[in-house]
This record gives structure tokens, C-alpha cells and sequence, in this order.
């Protein structure tokens, strides 16, 4: 006997009366809507789980959707997050291949193209182009096609430079859910032009109307309109509310997405969703399609759709970004090293030597994991931070492994021997910013009457002290050019110049060191 399943059977029997009523109850029936069903899986890296346990939520997610598309043959599934494709060509590579496979019959959308759905507040640029690099690049190699539809429904929050970023790396397209959480003020639009700071424009669409949030189509009806005739509606932070909802016509874009399937914890649409959609559409009241069909429609209302011109702040979450110090420290320093890592490495590789682009790659690859949405604002549960722990610890000693070895390949090729320095030891200034830089420069020493002198023998500021309990020559280092060295000479101080003093003499001072090197 088969198993009695009342959330299915009331699915397939009142769908479409339960659709119709929650619209008809807002004054939004479903004649002036033109909607897409879309399903898709929204699948936390680590939030209340760790990592181990993630991977076999996005086995269960895809043994799913390719469960639903052998049961509906108008089933389609997208899916974010290369990562959790990785995980599956590596660890279940039959599930893996049968994903190519309705990839290539249209059935399964690629869709975000970043490794993960990482936070976009703290992350640096260059990561932000590293997520968007290692995710497409992935997409392309493994399925012979990069994605045009960004998708972060939940990510904390949108930095300006966004918009550039996707638009020079394939995207056309941006989905999330976010900002309909908003605690204090409605976000103003639904669909529309989001510009950066460099003209680059993407098309955005913001909503969450699953299950619950066909409940919310009345603000949407608000939100989800055209700028006036022959105008263009370019808004920001600062511009009043009354002055956005002046440039906005009466006239509704009709098109809707419903964004159906579990997430947070993977699992995907459910038979009983999925049995209600095609009801629904079995009915003609909702097409079945991907998002980037469905951003295809929005394209066509182009010329008179708004503009945001700025960041897209959300207002919740705040507190999550007072949590878990450590890892955005880290993940500041970890960007910094990787950084230097491939500028020491890129330049030694001009003059032959071997470039260490798996190891480069694998480090790249463990950061941007960790600036998963949940993991580097600090909103997981304890357990997660241990993992990361270890993923930054394996991270920092392969990287400055790898600086150090760069460096040492780097100095050996300097010619550094000067008649006039005959009786010092050269150190060697790198700086791999892209600017010239003056800074304080450390160098542990063994003795404290040491000094250091430039290369036409003229004494530097320096300073013997005792730093983190290690007797260190501190020397300010001018004018080093940028992706440069300067050389620099060490010697014994004349009598009665050297003292050794504790440093800092209050609290705890830092800066942005130099590498060094002594031949």
C-alpha cells in the first residue's frame, strides 16, 4: 500500500485554489502575473553544521533534483556553488556525470558563478575576482559553459563594486533574496539596473516568494514597477524616498519568479513542491523555467527600469560582523600573503624558475571556502570556526612557504657587493605593493650594536630593541620602489650609539612588515 502522504495530497488536490486565494486575498490575482516556477537548493557551506557534514547534504541535494527529473519530465533544477560540484566529481563522480549529462539536456541550470556564496563585505576585491575566476572557470572546464546568473539569495549584504566585477566575468544577471529582510526601511525596487562605480551595469531581480512569501506579492506589486515614461530614475542612499516614488510609474512589471526548494540545509524541492507546481502549471497559471529564462523576460522592460547607483546594504545581521575577530584577521592576512606568494613566485618564473600554481591554486581555493557567507562574518556555530582554524593553519604555512622560497630565489639573482659597504652585510628590502613605500622594517639581530646604512654608506633611522622578546633592529626603509627592492647595508654601530630598549613601551604596535633578506 503506498505510503499516505498529506502534504502531497493536498498538493495535488488544492494547489490551485490555495494559489488563487492567497492572491486573489492580496488584490494581486494571478491574471496579472506572469509567473516562473523555478527550483533550486540553497545549500549553507557551514552554518549549524560543519563542513564533513555539508558534503553529504549536497550529495542528498543532487541525488534529489536528479530523482525529480526521472519522476517529471518538465522538471528543471538550478544550482550554486561550484565547491559542491567539486565535492561531487571528486567523491561521487557517477552523480557527478549524471549531472553533466542534464546539464547538457537543459534540465539542471548552472547558476553563481563564485566558489561559493561568499560575504561581500569583508572579502578584498581581488578575492571578490578570485570567486568569480575559480567558480566559472570550473563551470567552463568541467561543463563547457560559464553562468550568467549571479545568485547569492542570502549573503549579508552587497558592496558597490559588484556590479564591475560580475559583468567582467561573464554575468549578466544578479538573483537574491536578501533585502526583502530589511528591519527598518523597504528596499525600492524589485527589478532593476544595478550600476557601479565604472558605468558596469547588471540586471537585478530581489524576492523571496516561495511558499510564505506569496504572502508578501502586495509589497511587491509596490516595489516591482517602472520608472516613468522617457525618464531615467537613478537612486542611491541619498536620494528621499518621495523623490524615487515620484520617478515610478503605476504601470507593474508582470513578471514573478517563484523560487521553490529546502535550502540553508540543501535537500532541494520536495515531491509534494513539485507535485504543486505542476498542477499549477498543468493549470497555465505558472510556466516551469531557469532563472536565466526568467531574467530573459525581465530584460525585455529594459529601457524603463531604475537604477541603484550604490551599495545594497542590509539592514539585519549587523551583529554577526562583532563576532569571531580572529578569522577576519586572518582572512585580511591570508589575502595579503596570497598576494605576495604569486608576486615573488611570478617574478622569479620570468627567469625560468618553476611557478607553483597547484599549491597557489589550493590556497586560493581554501580561502574563498572561508569566506563562505555564514563562516567569515562569524555566524556559525562554534565547530565550524575549528575547521577554519585548521584551514588557516595549513593555509599560512604553506604561503609563507612559499614567500620565503620565492624570496630566497629573488635575492640570489641581486647583485649586492659594493666597494664602499666592503665590510657589511647586505639586506635586501622587497616591496610588493604596487606604489612606492616607506615603512619601519624589522631584522633580528644577535648583537645590539648594530646599524644600518644605505647604499651610499649614509646611516638609516634604526633602532636595536627588544620586540615579542626577540632582540630585532627596527630601520625605516624610504622610497622602496614598488613591485622593487632597495638594498641596504648592516654593521656594527661605533661605540656608544646602541641601546637596547623594550618596544613598544605601552600596548602593542604593529605594521605592515617588509620581507628581508641577508646574503
Amino acid at each position: 500500500m503506498a505510503r499516505f502522504d498529506p502534504l502531497k495530497d493536498m498538493a495535488g488536490r488544492f494547489a490551485r485554489p490555495l494559489f488563487e486565494a492567497v492572491l486573489n486575498a492580496q488584490n494581486a490575482p494571478h491574471q496579472m502575473w506572469r509567473f516562473t516556477a523555478i527550483a533550486q537548493s540553497h545549500l549553507d557551506a557551514a552554518w549549524k553544521w560543519r563542513v564533513f557534514q555539508t558534503k553529504s547534504k549536497a550529495k542528498q541535494t543532487f541525488k534529489n533534483a536528479l530523482r525529480q527529473m526521472a519522476n517529471y519530465d518538465e522538471f528543471k533544477f538550478s544550482m550554486s556553488s561550484p565547491q559542491y560540484y567539486e565535492w561531487m566529481k571528486d567523491r561521487n563522480p557517477a552523480i557527478f556525470r549524471a549531472v553533466q549529462d542534464a546539464v547538457r539536456g537543459k534540465h539542471w541550470e548552472l547558476v553563481g558563478g563564485m566558489w561559493v556564496e561568499p560575504d561581500l563585505n569583508l572579502p578584498d576585491g581581488e578575492s571578490l575576482v578570485r570567486q568569480r575566476l575559480y567558480g566559472q572557470r570550473f563551470y567552463l572546464n568541467n561543463f563547457g559553459r560559464m553562468s550568467e546568473v549571479e545568485w547569492l539569495p542570502d549573503t549579508f549584504g552587497f558592496c558597490w563594486t559588484l556590479p564591475q566585477i560580475l559583468a567582467k566575468s561573464g554575468a549578466k544577471y544578479f538573483y537574491t533574496a536578501k533585502p526583502v529582510w530589511n528591519d527598518t526601511t523597504r528596499f525600492p525596487f524589485s527589478t532593476f539596473k544595478w550600476r557601479g562605480p565604472d558605468g558596469s551595469e547588471v540586471l537585478v531581480h530581489i524576492s523571496d516568494l516561495q511558499a510564505k512569501g506569496l504572502l508578501n506579492m502586495a509589497n511587491y506589486k509596490k516595489t516591482n514597477r517602472l520608472a516613468n515614461f522617457r525618464t531615467e530614475l537613478v537612486a542611491n542612499y541619498d536620494t528621499r524616498p518621495g523623490d524615487i516614488q515620484a520617478g515610478l510609474s503605476n504601470d507593474i512589471i508582470p513578471e514573478a519568479a517563484i523560487v521553490y526548494g529546502m535550502g540553508d540545509g540543501g535537500a532541494g524541492p520536495r515531491t509534494f513542491e513539485v507535485e504543486a507546481v505542476h498542477q499549477l502549471y498543468d493549470a497555465g497559471m505558472v510556466e516551469i523555467g531557469t532563472a536565466k529564462e526568467f531574467f530573459g523576460k525581465l530584460e525585455k522592460h529594459g529601457e524603463r527600469l531604475p537604477v541603484w547607483n550604490d551599495e545594497m546594504y542590509l539592514e539585519f545581521h549587523r551583529g554577526c560582523y562583532t563576532t569571531q575577530g580572529w578569522i577576519k584577521s586572518a582572512n585580511r592576512k591570508a589575502e595579503i600573503a596570497v598576494r605576495n606568494a604569486e608576486i615573488t613566485h611570478t617574478m622569479n618564473s620570468l627567469f625560468g624558475d618553476p611557478y607553483p600554481g597547484e599549491i597557489i591554486r589550493e590556497n586560493w581555493r581554501k580561502l574563498l571556502f572561508n569566506q563562505f557567507h555564514d563562516i567569515l562574518p562569524g555566524s556559525s556555530i562554534p565547530e565550524v570556526y575549528e575547521d577554519a582554524r585548521v584551514d588557516f593553519e595549513e593555509f599560512f604555512s604553506a604561503t609563507h612557504g612559499l614567500i620565503r622560497s620565492g624570496i630566497e630565489s629573488i635575492g640570489r639573482r641581486i647583485h649586492t657587493v659594493s666597494e664602499k659597504m666592503s665590510d657589511a652585510t647586505p639586506v635586501i628590502v622587497f616591496n610588493t605593493l604596487s606604489w612606492k613605500r616607506t615603512s619601519t622594517a624589522f631584522l633580528r639581530v644577535e648583537e645590539e650594536d648594530m646599524q644600518v646604512l644605505d647604499a651610499e654608506g649614509c646611516p638609516t633611522n634604526s633602532k636595536v630593541i627588544d620586540l615579542d622578546g626577540h632582540r630585532t633592529l627596527a630601520f625605516t626603509a624610504e622610497n622602496v620602489p614598488d613591485i622593487g627592492y632597495k638594498t641596504y647595508y648592516l654593521r656594527k654601530r661605533e661605540p656608544g650609539r646602541a641601546r637596547l630598549r623594550r618596544y613598544p613601551p605601552r600596548g602593542r604596535w604593529k605594521t605592515a612588515p617588509f620581507s628581508l633578506k641577508t646574503s
